[in-house]
């Protein structure tokens, strides 16, 4: 269990890192969870090696390196532009079955969805940039009824199509562009080039993982997983952990005394986003938290993770930030009794996050 904690810890770039910017990042990590954009940045910027704001985040953003897409099991990631293309195909089409029975639910028929989507392609055509309230609006004046819940519908079933992503940042809300107009096909992939491009991503940043923490995270089948690692053979090694096979890029081939070379001092304090890929990129996450402590990362047990705070790479508290006009209060809610040697540590660890947000944090 130590050997897939250290691992992750460095493959991630949390420990070691030698991610140079927020889009190396993104590349790296492949698809990150992005509903909560502020987390998402903190996200990003943890795994950047040196300095990192909020400002840097929102300017590859705006620059069309990095975009929001709904590349998996219904949930806006973010992900390099170049790679929408590809893992939207790939990956959401597996989503697509589930829209119907939504539409249904809503109220949106056949012919009313084709309606919507084609006044969609319509109203961004030619490089335009409009919000989701704009689009709603637009699709309300065309005689098209958005009754709650259809046109955040509509739009994520139009990303899962291939057809819009999310940027850039217009009026400090996310917007809506055509993929055709705004993210050049750079590489033609065959399904079999993608899925192995997937696995292997996958596995480089996110080893050592099982076929299931794949799956999970993919939201692909588990019988087209185990054909797919077939395919990276030569590009990936396993070892079998307490009677299970764990996968790992080649390249990161190394034993436990190799990882703790690595690894800071104990103890090692991190600030982990919402909804990071340190917890929601496996299906099994009893390498970092405890099972009686999930609950209490996911009080609402509905997938909603609130942000942790790790101690050598052990999940073992909670924290929240509250944004005030001149300094923010960041709380944190310990699973068990903090030493005063870790609330040392800590203090370094806020240092890092204020400066990312370029606001005053204090420590409540």
């Amino acid at each position: 269990m130590e050997k897939i904690l250290l691992s992750r810890l460095i493959n991630h770039g949390l420990c070691h890192s030698s991610l140079k910017d927020p889009y190396e990042v993104v590349k790296h990590m492949m698809c990150t969870q992005a509903q909560d954009f502020n987390q998402h940045q903190w996200a990003i910027a943890s795994r950047v090696a040196g300095s990192c704001t909020f400002q840097d985040i929102e300017k590859a953003y705006n620059q069309g390196k990095i975009v929001k897409t709904w590349t998996q099991r219904g949930t806006i990631h973010c992900v390099a532009a170049e790679d929408a293309w590809w893992v939207v195909k790939l990956c959401a089409s597996k989503t697509l079955k589930g829209f119907k029975k939504r539409r249904d639910y809503l109220g949106i028929s056949d012919e009313l969805c084709d309606k919507a989507l084609t006044s969609i392609q319509k109203m961004l055509s030619g490089r335009k940039i409009l919000t989701r309230k704009e689009i709603i609006h637009n699709l309300t004046e065309a005689w098209i009824d958005m009754q709650t819940g259809r046109g955040y519908h509509l739009l994520c079933y139009a990303a899962s199509l291939g057809i819009v992503v999310q940027w850039p940042i217009k009026n400090k809300d996310h917007a809506f562009v055509l993929v055709k107009d705004r993210i050049p096909q750079v590489k033609q992939l065959t399904e079999e080039e993608s899925l192995k491009e997937l696995t292997l991503r996958y596995f480089i940043s996110h080893g050592l993982a099982t076929v299931k923490d794949f799956a999970r995270w993919s939201g692909l089948w588990i019988t087209q997983i185990k054909k797919w690692i077939e395919l990276c053979d030569k590009l990936l090694n396993s070892e079998e952990i307490d009677g299970q096979n764990y996968y790992f890029a080649q390249e990161h081939s190394a034993t436990i005394s190799d990882y703790k070379k690595y690894i800071p001092k104990s103890p090692y304090i991190s600030l982990l986003a919402g909804f990071d890929e340190f917890l929601l990129g496996y299906k099994d996450r009893t390498a970092t938290l405890e099972i009686d402590h999930h609950v209490l990362v996911d009080t609402s047990r509905n997938g909603i993770f609130k942000p942790t705070l790790m101690i050598d790479g052990k999940t073992l508290a909670t924290w929240s930030v509250k944004h005030k006009t001149k300094v923010s209060e960041l709380t944190v809610k310990s699973f068990t009794k903090l030493s005063d040697e870790d609330f040392k540590i800590l203090e370094k660890a806020v240092q890092n996050y204020w400066k990312t947000i370029e606001k005053d944090v204090i420590l409540s």
